[in-house]
């Protein structure tokens, strides 16, 4: 059997068609798998140790303890004192 020209034509075109197509397939599935391989990277959990010393904390914690919790205190007007001239319960 003689294959005629549009036949064999065909064949290539299809041939090269399908081998183009195949090879598209593998460049996205290459760059998709580069953009997980980039969300993965930027998901990453960094670790940073930082050194607070001890002494110098616990006397800032102090000296702010003092000042908004004292103040809070000083503000309060005594519980035993009635406005409304009534007895205290």
């Amino acid at each position: 059997m003689k294959k005629t020209f549009p036949v064999l034509y065909l064949k290539v075109l299809l041939h090269y068609a399908v081998r183009r197509s195949i090879m598209s397939m593998k460049k996205i599935a290459g760059w998709l798998l580069a953009a997980v391989a980039g969300c993965l990277a930027s998901c990453a959990f960094i670790t940073v140790n930082v050194y607070f010393p001890e002494k110098e904390v616990k006397k800032a914690f102090q000296t702010l303890d003092e000042k908004y919790l004292g103040q809070e205190n000083e503000q309060k007007p005594a519980p035993d004192a009635d406005p409304a001239g009534g007895e205290a319960p």
